[in-house]
Formats: C-alpha cells, structure tokens, sequence
C-alpha cells in the first residue's frame, strides 16, 4: 500500500533533446463526502535546441488535476494549457455515467495588452464504468494493488481523452521484471506496455512503455505518439535544469541577519597605507 503524500520530479525529453520536466504530487483527500485520491501533474515543456530553431508549437505549459475514487474511477478532471498565447480550460464531471465537459479558450495577441473573449462551449458524453484515471507515479500500482497481474496478462479500462473528449480503450500488459542499474536502486523493475486506441481513428494505436520500480513509483516512461518522448525520474534540481531552469543561490552578507545582496559581494572599505 502506497503511503501519501507523493511527491515526485521527472526529466523530459523529446527525440533525445531535453525538453522541459514534470512534477507530479498525489494525496488522499475528501470529495463530495468521499474518500477520494487528488493528484496534480504539472508538464513544462521547454524543448533545449540552437535560436536558429523554432521551437513554436512545442512549447507549453500544463497542469492537469484529478479526482478520483479509491477504485480509480474518475470523479472530476480540470487541464489548463498555456501555448502559442493561447490559453485552454477543459473540466471534466463525471455523473452517474455521463461525463460533462466544459472548455473555455481565449487567444492573447503579443502586441495587444488585452486578449480575446473567451469562447466556452460545453457537452455531455456517455462513459463506460470503468472509466479511470491512473496518475503518473503511483497509478500503475495502485490498479495492481486492486486487480494484480503476473507476467503475461493484461488489464482493459478506459481513459477519458481530454483532447477529442471520448472515452478511449486502454490495455496494461505486465511484460517482464528487469534490472535496471540506477533506476533499479530498490530492486528489479516491472514493465509494463500500455497501448491505447487513438480516439475516432480506425486501426490506429498510441503504445507507451512504463517501468516501475519495488517501491511503487513509476522510474521511466516511453512514450511513441510520433515523436520519441522520454520521461524519467530525477531529484529537483535534475528536472529544473532540464528545462533550462537555474536556481539562484543567493549570498548574505556576514552579520546582517542574511539580507539579500543578489550576488553582489559585501562592500569592504579600502585600508589606508
């Protein structure tokens, strides 16, 4: 049984270039009344190539909350995505079998401080009950903790799409157990292929390979949806600087209660000969 709360960092890379980090964190929480588990997945993505390569389009930034049961079930969603001067709201309730979605969208110019109205348009759309929501480090474990596999089998549920808006049919297939060397620190990794129907496209899948250690938490994370993305855990500063993020340090000066110089050195005054 996992113990919350979680907290984790991850390294992103696209094609083998750094692309960006994901920090993910999870807790048990009460919804509705409920015992619920709240997880938060926060991807920024900042693709590390020379100025004289546009990077537009693959920039972003997301945050992806959730809500669900101690069953997996998903009870709520909210995803926020930031791109291009374009900001995307899309929140998800699900209710006795319908999910009723909510997307908000509003375009900012760059040269224009006030932005466009938001356009918001709303549905409904039938899910099936096994609609679930697997969070990043610890979903793959807490479904087996519900519904064990040995090697060879498979698990079927379905996913909600926040993209095309569907339901869409996922297969977990537990393929072996491997040692791993440094993403094996607590033993040997489970692996495990996820593969996923791509929403209103015939005989099209998406597949991901997902590694996860003794202690429950996903280690890395191979993702094939047309570019090569690479997800692996790290600390925090490893994830930061994989998007090009450096921490400032900052420097106190001696005897000042540690005031802030930003950098500077402490002003000494000259000795006079």
């Amino acid at each position: 049984m996992l113990q919350y709360p979680q907290e984790h960092w991850y390294t992103l890379t696209i094609m083998g270039i750094p692309a960006g980090y994901i920090y993910a964190v999870a807790d048990r929480v009460d919804y509705q009344g409920e015992a619920a588990i709240r997880s938060q997945t926060d991807w920024v993505v900042r693709l590390q190539v020379p100025a004289t390569v546009s990077t537009a389009g693959v920039n972003r930034e997301v945050t992806h909350v959730e809500y669900t049961g101690l069953d997996l079930t998903l009870r709520h969603s909210l995803k926020t995505e930031t791109k291009q001067n374009v900001f995307e709201e899309i929140e998800v309730d699900v209710r006795e079998g319908v999910a009723h979605v909510k997307q908000t969208t509003s375009a900012r110019g760059t040269r224009r401080k006030t932005g466009s109205p938001n356009e918001t348009t709303s549905c409904e759309v039938a899910v099936p009950s096994d609609l679930l929501s697997l969070c990043l480090p610890t979903g793959i474990s807490e479904l087996l903790s519900r519904h064990p596999l040995d090697i060879g089998e498979k698990q079927h549920y379905h996913i909600f799409e926040v993209t095309s808006l569907v339901p869409v049919k996922t297969e977990l297939h537990f393929v072996m157990e491997e040692s791993g060397g440094d993403l094996a620190q607590a033993g040997l990794l489970r692996v495990f292929d996820v593969v996923q129907a791509v929403a209103k496209r015939k005989r099209k899948q998406h597949s991901s390979r997902v590694w996860v250690a003794a202690d429950g938490i996903t280690s890395r994370l191979e993702m094939n949806t047309g570019l090569k993305g690479v997800v692996t855990r790290a600390d925090k500063r490893t994830a930061l600087r994989s998007a090009g993020v450096k921490k400032r340090v900052p420097v106190h000066r001696p005897g000042s209660a540690g005031e802030k110089t930003r950098g500077k050195r402490p002003h000494r005054p000259r000795r006079r000969h």
